[in-house]
């Protein structure tokens, strides 16, 4: 079932620090494992409180502008791709933890999130936009490659 034809999502579960931090440690670990892509540094060794403030802004905008969970991820989506928190890794960061929020609030991309390549290069190399502007033209395509998980309809 598409989105468009689902009520729209609830938030159930917010991304924090330490829920990105295992994300970002478990997505490393794997990553060196198969030895795919360029290294990520240690979490620690990233910019300070930049992530923080992406969690904390997405979470009070959605709480004022009522999003439901396809916004809160589009938001949290491009805000990752543009911040630039890591220092190494932002692009595939902004996916990972994207799919993850998606994931524990019941969601999932359709055909996985290698079909984000694309679009988060041109989020991140986008210097015309703001951040606002951007999130208003990625909700539609979210809302279109979003799908309930097959998890959640059981």
């Amino acid at each position: 079932m598409n989105m468009t034809e689902a009520s729209s999502p609830k938030i159930l579960i917010w991304l924090d620090i330490h829920l990105c931090e295992n994300i970002y440690n478990s997505f490393k670990k794997h990553q060196n494992r198969y030895q795919v892509g360029e290294p990520l540094p240690p979490f620690k060794n990233r910019y300070p409180g930049v992530l923080e403030s992406v969690i904390e802004s997405v979470k009070l905008k959605a709480s004022l502008l009522s999003y439901d969970a396809i916004e809160a991820a589009t938001h949290y989506y491009v805000h990752l791709a543009k911040s630039q928190a890591f220092l190494n890794g932002n692009k595939r960061m902004a996916v990972v933890l994207t799919d993850m929020f998606l994931y524990l609030n019941g969601l999932e991309l359709q055909k996985g999130w290698f079909d984000l390549a694309d679009l988060t290069l041109l989020i991140s190399e986008d210097h015309t936009n703001n951040v606002g502007e951007i999130g208003e033209f990625v909700v539609p395509i979210f809302r279109k490659i979003i799908k309930k998980s097959n998890s959640s309809e059981k």
